[in-house]
């Protein structure tokens, strides 16, 4: 693959292959635990990405074995002598960041290589896809420190449910991948070994779909739920309408009736 420069950002490693941008938590002398910068590096990257018009996959994977640690040590020590003002704008920094994450008109595949705690599932479960190694533990140990997952509640709870949601929230207990698969945090579980393949190939099925209608897709399956019935009604009539008529919807189904593939799928 061939390797294209990119910005550098502190705090990661990122590498441009072809139309899929990698990004790499790198720091794994504290298990890529998150602090302000962390957060400021991602959010940049992550709306870089979004207007680089050859790229059509973000993945966000992580250096060493641990996919994230959460929260900073050095940084909630900091926090300790902060004003309720100070906290509430850091606190806004991971919001920044979830919020960029899945409204990234890309794709966003995590690559979890290990275990995930307090905002590192937020980070997850900011993601639309996300593929865990089978030794990877996850765990929402905030109320444990005295304080609750706020930040990442809105993420975790789309994603799992409330139900579920309270009981991890409250008791702070740690699951295992399968069962987080069993949730919807990850979407599938595998050997460590088999990590790579198992996201080049939801790489490949999203290279598959039209680059546009890929962007629509997952707009839609965010835009639906915070509308009402009618303006749901409104929304995915015109949506379907204007993909219809686009130049890529019009070649696409062109390709379909004429049995052969579209002009975005290599031979």
């Amino acid at each position: 693959m061939t390797q294209e420069s990119v910005p550098t950002y502190p705090h990661l490693a990122v590498e441009r292959d072809g139309d899929v941008l990698r990004v790499w938590l790198n720091r794994p002398e504290v298990h890529n635990a998150l602090n302000g910068e962390t957060m400021d590096s991602v959010r940049r990257c992550v709306q870089d990405a979004a207007a680089m018009p050859d790229v059509r996959v973000v993945v966000i994977g992580a250096r060493g074995r641990t996919f994230c640690a959460g929260a900073d040590l050095n940084w909630m020590q900091a926090a300790l002598s902060w004003t309720f003002e100070e906290n509430v704008a850091d606190a806004l920094r991971l919001a920044d960041m979830l919020e960029t994450i899945e409204n990234c008109p890309k794709p966003v595949v995590a690559r979890v290589n290990g275990s995930a705690f307090a905002g590192g599932i937020g980070v997850i479960a900011a993601c639309d896809v996300a593929i865990a190694v089978r030794e990877a533990r996850f765990s929402l140990t905030e109320v444990r420190l005295g304080i609750v997952p706020a930040i990442i509640s809105p993420y975790v709870i789309r994603k799992i449910g409330q139900g579920h949601a309270r009981a991890l929230f409250i008791t702070g207990e740690a699951i295992d991948a399968e069962r987080a698969r069993e949730l919807g945090l990850i979407h599938k579980v595998v050997d460590a070994d088999e990590l790579d393949a198992a996201v080049e190939n939801v790489i490949g099925h999203i290279r598959r779909g039209g680059p546009r209608a890929v962007e629509a897709a997952k707009r839609l399956a965010l835009e639906v739920p915070r509308l009402d019935p009618t303006a749901a009604r409104r929304y995915t009539a015109e949506l379907i309408a204007s993909l219809r008529v686009s130049e890529e919807g019009q070649a696409g189904i062109r390709a379909f009736l004429e049995r052969r593939l579209p002009p975005w799928v290599e031979p």
